[in-house]
């Protein structure tokens, strides 16, 4: 009989979602901001599976002058961009 005590049981963290691995990474701020923005952040959030191809800060960056700033005041449009991004599964 093994009278060794029982090693603590170890709880893995909790899995985050792409949200918020996107925003932990730091390199992704206006992604989430377009996510949050257009409300695809909470269906992110949800059940999955999803593969999110990510843009990060800097493709924004390189969209041409004042497109990404046009981007982000038409929610829908930027709907539709992020969506293209998105896949179930």
């Amino acid at each position: 009989m093994d009278s060794s005590p029982a090693a603590p049981a170890r709880h893995a963290p909790p899995a985050k979602n792409l949200v918020e691995t996107a925003h932990a990474a730091g390199s992704f701020t206006t992604l989430v901001s377009g996510l949050r923005a257009t409300g695809i952040a909470e269906i992110l959030g949800g059940r999955g599976p999803f593969t999110m191809f990510a843009p990060t800060d800097e493709a924004f960056h390189k969209l041409q002058p004042g497109a990404l700033a046009a981007l982000l005041r038409d929610t829908a449009r930027l709907r539709a961009v992020l969506n293209y991004h998105i896949v179930q599964g």
